[in-house]
């Protein structure tokens, strides 16, 4: 004989931590715990309100050929995307070595703010590389 017990769960709008319960079987008619292994399991309830963590999308270094005009700047938001999130960007010169972008001279400093809706895991923002006389550069910037 097979039956079924079900469990109502209580959603929420609010974040917080896994939850677990255990559900045990017990016999109708005397009340006693059933014996075995399997009369016993935990259930867990997965909470599906996270806001997710940002990242870029490219890990590594992004990279733009000299002649380029602009670099596009991909920022995905993972592992959840419940709520408005505010992710605040601004590109920076790393050092004064000869292999380092000034701002200004070689992109058009930015700084901003990127709102991600409730469901949006994909914004990206657009960096102006400005053209120079040199068409052999090798310089990098922060962001």
């Amino acid at each position: 004989m097979v039956k079924f017990v079900t469990v109502k769960i209580n959603d929420d709008e609010n974040w917080e931590p896994d939850e677990d319960f255990l559900v045990e079987l017990y016999d109708e008619d005397t009340g006693d715990r059933l014996q075995g292994a399997d009369t016993i399991t935990r259930v867990t309830i997965i909470d599906d309100d996270k806001p997710g963590q940002i990242a870029f999308a490219e890990s590594k270094t992004i990279r733009a050929i000299a002649t380029t005009e602009s670099v596009e700047v991909k920022i995905i938001r993972k592992n959840g995307s419940d709520g408005t999130v505010n992710v605040d960007y601004e590109t920076v010169q790393i050092d004064q070595s000869s292999h380092t972008a000034t701002p200004g001279i070689d992109y058009v400093p930015q700084k901003g703010t990127l709102q991600f809706g409730s469901g949006e895991i994909e914004k990206s923002f657009t960096i102006q590389i400005l053209p120079k006389q040199d068409s052999d550069r090798d310089e990098s910037f922060g962001i």
